[in-house]
């Protein structure tokens, strides 16, 4: 049983250890992202996988009319968000006006957040954001095109479909204990009646042999069970 356990503790532990970091990139330079304006980033993501949103940069020296500034916002209505309407007062989630300086915002999708102000998300919805270059003039109206030359991004978090097949630990355990104790009763019962015959010679041997078919048959379920642990770790990585 000591063994089960330890095989148990260390296929949860390396399962931990074995989570490979998802992250989801967007360059907000047109250079590299020839799309940026032209139409509606839309990105899936799942709980605890991570965005970047990178600021475009570039070398000291070029005239600021040729770089793209801009100040990236988190719109939560949705009709507000169709027509990009953003309030004057809004304070931006990210800017993107120190061209020379590497700068991007990394956002975790996580449902609770372990600071006060800190980004959460629910699984099934949809999240909005718009990036305004700078100078925009909020108050003006933009009737006829209000979202030309405007950034958008739509973010949808739906659940995280996985193949991995979790083993049922009190099937593991109950067919382990199940097992031991059947293999001790056939042995004792097998030592029972090899003492009443007395007529039958009996090597000391073959009480060896006896109890270690019993051991034989719990080394072959502990492998077996490494195994399958082994194999379901290999799959949860490649995954």
């Amino acid at each position: 049983m000591n063994t089960l356990l330890f095989l148990v503790t260390l296929f949860v532990a390396a399962s931990a250890l074995a989570q490979k970091r998802t992250t989801h990139e967007i360059q907000m330079n047109s250079d590299v992202n020839p799309e940026l304006y032209r139409k509606v980033i839309k990105l899936e993501a799942h709980i605890d996988e991570f965005m970047d949103i990178i600021c475009p940069q570039y070398p000291e020296g070029k005239a600021e009319d040729e770089m793209e500034l801009f100040y990236l916002y988190q719109v939560t209505d949705k009709k507000a968000y169709d027509v990009c309407a953003i309030e004057a007062k809004k304070n931006p989630i990210l800017s993107c006006d120190s061209p020379v300086c590497p700068t991007k915002l990394t956002i975790k999708f996580q449902k609770i957040s372990p600071y006060p102000i800190g980004f959460t998300f629910q699984e099934g919805k949809t999240y909005y954001y718009i990036g305004v270059p700078k100078g925009y003039d909020h108050k003006k109206k933009h009737h006829n095109h209000p979202c030309n030359n405007l950034i958008r991004l739509e973010v949808k978090v739906t659940k995280k479909k996985t193949n991995l097949i979790i083993p049922d630990l009190k099937t593991v355990f109950k067919e382990s204990t199940t097992l031991r104790t059947t293999t001790t009763v056939k042995t004792t019962t097998l030592s029972r009646v090899l003492t009443t015959r007395k007529s039958v010679a009996r090597s000391p041997s073959s009480d060896r042999q006896s109890d270690g078919g019993g051991n034989a048959a719990l080394r072959v379920h502990y492998v077996t069970l490494m195994t399958s642990l082994l194999a379901l770790l290999t799959l949860y990585i490649n995954m």
